[in-house]
């Protein structure tokens, strides 16, 4: 490490966590005067106070008081005082607001002593500068030497014309000497930007106060470069103004960071477009508005089919056709999620006018294909709508972007181009049912209501029952016998889910020791990727390893099974146990082949959408023909999900697929026949 003179600095430094704060200070301790150290911004701000403090380095995330709050307070107490913030690269709107507040400088986690030192280095000069600026009329060819190295510096005439200007402004502006001749200060700083007009004024009415704040100032060539400016009026005995000293630092490059950050946080990053949070922040600002949520059909098949590349290239394809047949400003196109992108409409229109606009995208995107090199790629997509008729007076405008996604939902569900929302669809009610379900649930699991029901899977060679599968029911209040339909959805979406996982598991285990029987236990990748979940079934399998070769864990493949290291870690840490693995509701949708030669699975739980159709649809047949030959060709068995008849028996049997499980086999039932 480049050894370095210590500064004559007496510095703040604010941080939580221990072994940080003690590894920087003693870092520290070897370039500054003085370290004063704590652990919050509450004991920080309690130093500062006490102390006279030059400088103050500061995390933003901490107890008792973070760091931006700790800043409002010194500011409030010093403004000019330099303040450095260190922070890491996920604390976008943290940055932000430490920016705003006047923050001088921030470095990145984990910190580079030698950046530290220069920042540090930087400061010292300044700090000096403006401990000696109320003398700086009478001491100014004393210190002009050190401006020059370390600040901006121009003197400007009582009209306006700068007069004089210093090396460092010559560095950064690449004006020279020979550009003074009618160098009009008002010229070189950008018409409407912050302090424009406040200059305008200060500079007419011959103020003679000190002026302080951000400039945004024109290059030679025209580029901008922005400064935090003191403006200083030098004064004869007579208290008659002379002139004008402008001194200020150099702010570009924090004022560009500033402006990226604000960029990664409003505008989609992929496509360039505004994002969901600034579509979200633009509904509040427009009093008649209507939005259009635009969906990507199929979007995820379409990706798994192309690959990643074709599928990145129809996002930003779409967005481009999208951006040519919008009407005029008035129509502002956002990018959600993945596959979605939203469209504000910041006037009143009425509803001819939507339409004229739907019936163009139909006609550029789902009636034209896109070309990508050779391909030709059918697209299509569907829309929502909710226009500001539907928004009453008492209603919040945000209210829009749930109305048009209910739009689009129903658009999908009927398989329409596009939908206008309206009343019928009763939006309050779904949610009414939404929160009594979330609420019916948690209480439910808090009263040990959860219990397993068990549907027998029949060997189609042996015709016997070989074992069953554990499927979650719930009793309500009065007895009845609630199905998995009513609450699974809302379970996952409550958070609720992993508990039902684990109540399952734990009776199941407790209810065949008395049995015999091969039983199959639901897992979703939810459960998975959860520790606490994963850490549990663990748990309880070492706790029953005279049951674990009787276990099979169905792994649900219509969610995409994508994490294949921690999918790879469960399956290989059950079956070391003797567990088995099953990959449910194969053939659904987002099937993959590739996920049964990755993972050493079992058995294929044929979907019940191809089954329950097969004795009369032919392209059902031929799916699970091939599922049943790659299956046997790499030694899987096969279950037939929903044989609900003779028929669908007969014909599952004639394809030679292992196993059956359906109504016509069994019910689901809270015992099972020994």
């Amino acid at each position: 490490m480049e050894l370095h003179s210590k500064l004559k600095l007496n510095l703040l430094y604010v941080e939580d966590d221990a072994i940080t704060r003690e590894a920087l200070a003693d870092y520290l301790k070897k370039i500054v005067k003085k370290v004063y150290l704590a652990d919050n911004g509450a004991n920080g701000l309690k130093i500062y106070k006490k102390n006279n403090i030059d400088i103050v380095l500061t995390d933003i995330k901490m107890p008792v008081m973070n760091g931006l709050e700790m800043i409002k307070e010194i500011k409030k107490d010093d403004y000019d005082i330099p303040i450095v913030v260190t922070t890491a690269y996920n604390e976008i709107e943290y940055l932000i607001d430490s920016i705003e507040l006047g923050v001088n400088s921030f470095l990145i986690k984990p910190i580079d002593t030698e950046k530290l030192y220069k920042v540090l280095q930087r400061f010292e000069s300044i700090i000096n500068m403006r401990h000696n600026v109320v003398q700086l009329a009478t001491l100014l060819a004393e210190y002009k030497n050190a401006i020059d190295v370390s600040s901006i510096m121009f003197k400007i005439d009582p009209k306006g014309n700068i007069v004089y200007f210093n090396k460092h402004f010559e560095e950064v502006s690449s004006y020279r000497e020979n550009d003074l001749e009618g160098f009009i200060f008002l010229n070189i700083i950008y018409p409407n930007s912050s302090g424009y007009d406040d200059i305008i004024d200060y500079i007419s009415s011959g103020s003679k106060n000190v002026w302080k704040g951000e400039l945004k100032l024109k290059k030679k060539d025209g580029f901008p470069f922005y400064i935090d400016a003191t403006i200083v009026p030098i004064l004869d005995e007579n208290h008659e103004l002379i002139e004008y000293m402008v001194l200020g630092f150099d702010i570009t490059e924090l004022v560009n960071k500033k402006e990226e950050l604000i960029r990664q946080l409003y505008i989609d990053q992929f496509t360039g477009l505004p994002n969901r949070k600034k579509l979200f922040e633009d509904l509040e600002n427009y009093k008649n508005p209507s939005l259009i949520i635009i969906n990507i059909d199929s979007f995820r098949e379409l990706n798994d089919f192309y690959g990643h590349e074709i599928g990145d290239f129809i996002i930003k394809d779409i967005a481009r056709k999208l951006l040519m047949i919008t009407p005029d400003e008035n129509w502002i196109l956002y990018k959600l999620q993945a596959d979605e992108y939203a469209i504000l409409i910041t006037k009143k229109v009425n509803f001819i006018d939507v339409e004229r606009f739907l019936l163009i995208v139909i006609e550029e995107i789902n009636s034209k294909s896109i070309i990508y090199n050779d391909y030709e790629i059918n697209v299509s997509v569907s829309m929502g709508v909710a226009l500001s008729e539907n928004i009453s007076s008492k209603e919040k405008v945000r209210d829009l972007m749930l109305k048009a996604d209910m739009a689009l939902k129903k658009a999908k569900a009927l398989k329409k181009d596009y939908i206008f929302y309206n009343e019928s669809f009763q939006i309050v009610k779904e949610y009414e049912k939404n929160i009594y379900w979330a609420k019916e649930l948690k209480k439910a699991i808090y009263e040990d209501r959860i219990i397993p029901f068990f549907q027998p899977i029949m060997n189609n060679h042996t015709k016997l029952i070989e074992k069953y599968e554990c499927l979650a029911r719930l009793i309500d209040n009065d007895g009845n016998i609630i199905s998995p339909a009513s609450f699974l959805q809302i379970s996952k979406k409550s958070k609720l889910y992993p508990n039902i996982t684990r109540i399952i598991l734990d009776k199941c285990l407790q209810f065949f020791k008395n049995s015999n029987a091969i039983f199959s236990i639901n897992i979703s990748i939810l459960d998975i990727i959860d520790p606490e979940t994963f850490e549990f079934i663990e748990k309880k399998l070492k706790e029953n390893l005279n049951l674990t070769h009787r276990v099979i864990f169905e792994i649900v493949e219509s969610e995409g099974i994508e994490n294949y290291i921690q999918v790879k870690e469960f399956i290989d840490l059950v079956k070391g146990m003797g567990c088995k693995i099953a990959i449910d509701d194969f053939g659904s949708g987002y099937s993959n082949f590739a996920h049964i030669l990755k993972l050493n699975v079992d058995f294929l739980k044929i979907d019940a959408s191809l089954i329950k159709d097969i004795t009369f649809d032919r392209n059902a047949e031929l799916i699970v023909q091939t599922i049943v030959s790659f299956s046997k060709w790499l030694g899987v068995k096969t279950v037939a999900e929903w044989v609900h008849s003779r028929e669908v028996l007969e014909k599952v049997i004639s394809l030679d697929i292992d196993y059956s499980q359906g109504y016509y086999i069994g019910q689901p039932m809270p015992k099972i026949k020994v």
